[in-house]
């Protein structure tokens, strides 16, 4: 039997799922807790992969622009710039071709993703995931989050949200170097891996997707920003 070593973990490029090949992926039922039926709930899509096992659902998405720098709450915001860009234009269709095809899983079973549920009439599905920005001279949004992991902090109670998504750079010289979601700077560009699931909350369902991996393009703007320590006072040309 081969081991996880043995093979190289490609995430196909979206525009490889086509709508036939998106029809076969498992969309499990949320975990719901032994004692009741939860209000919030989450749960994953999975894809038989090459190994034969059974997946988390992933893609390598096209290269897209960062809205915003630092990556504030562990969430990272990619713009949707409609037509005037075609291949993220086309992206943004292949994400609603999934939702679709997520929605269409849900409905038809809607007992198995809400239990005693015996039709689909009362579910909503929420397409959130792509929003207007705030000031309508932006483009659309594409709202991600980033993969993490808890940890306990040394010497404290409780646990943190550490961002676990594998960011990197690419340098000059082919070798590559990791960057913290921290430093990435607006307008900046990425080229992710995405992992896809869903969430219910009450009746109504969602799809979230999860930066997992990403190649960053940083942008130059930080080249020309000057710290505010490196400003220097005119005293020449002031009365003390």
């Amino acid at each position: 039997m081969m081991t996880n070593q043995e093979y190289n973990y490609v995430a196909d490029y979206y525009t490889n799922w086509n709508d036939e090949r998106l029809a076969d992926l498992q969309i499990l039922p949320p975990y719901e807790p032994k004692d009741r039926v939860a209000q919030w709930v989450r749960g994953s899509i999975r894809q038989r992969y090459v190994d034969g096992m059974m997946r988390d659902f992933v893609v390598t998405g096209p290269k897209m622009k960062i809205c915003f720098g630092g990556c504030n709450w562990n969430r990272i915001v990619f713009a949707m710039n409609g037509a005037a860009d075609s291949t993220v234009y086309g992206f943004e269709r292949w994400l609603r071709m999934l939702a679709g095809n997520i929605k269409s899983a849900i409905w038809t079973e809607p007992g198995k993703f809400k239990p005693g549920a015996v039709s689909g009439s009362r579910f909503i599905f929420d397409d959130d995931y792509i929003k207007p920005a705030n000031n309508p001279v932006y483009p659309d949004e594409l709202r991600c989050k980033l993969a993490t992991r808890r940890e306990t902090p040394p010497d404290e109670d409780g646990f943190v949200d550490v961002v676990d998504a594998d960011l990197f750079v690419r340098n000059e010289d082919g070798s590559e170097s990791p960057i913290d979601s921290k430093d990435i700077v607006a307008g900046s560009y990425m080229i992710p891996i995405l992992k896809f699931s869903y969430y219910r909350n009450v009746e109504r369902f969602g799809m979230t997707v999860t930066v997992i991996k990403g190649l960053v393009f940083p942008s130059d703007r930080r080249s020309n920003v000057v710290d505010n320590k490196e400003w220097q006072i005119d005293y020449d040309n002031m009365e003390m």
